[in-house]
């Protein structure tokens, strides 16, 4: 239940986000591997949350660019750097 509340936000967050036409450069989101959330293999990124965005993306005429740091690493783009644009929820789904 909370997962799918999480889900909803990220949604409506995004389509905000993604509302007022297309974007002009792409969104960057840096990810970890979280489980079913977030799963990096390889060079490759899926989950619930890259598709919810994708699809989004899709909808809205934007670009999103997942790449894969550290958890630290993407907190710190996001909160000091400002070199993300969004930060994913890190709790682990097995």
């Amino acid at each position: 239940m909370y997962h799918a509340f999480r889900c909803t936000a990220l949604a409506l967050l995004c389509a905000n986000l993604c509302a007022h036409a297309a974007c002009s450069r792409p969104i960057v989101v840096p990810v970890s591997n979280i489980g079913l959330a977030v799963m990096v293999e390889g060079g490759t990124v899926s989950g619930v949350y890259p598709d919810i965005l994708r699809e989004l993306g899709e909808k809205a005429g934007c670009t999103f660019v997942f790449p894969s740091y550290p958890r630290a690493r993407s907190d710190r783009m996001f909160f000091d750097d400002g070199t993300s644009d969004l930060v994913i929820p890190a709790s682990f789904v097995p």
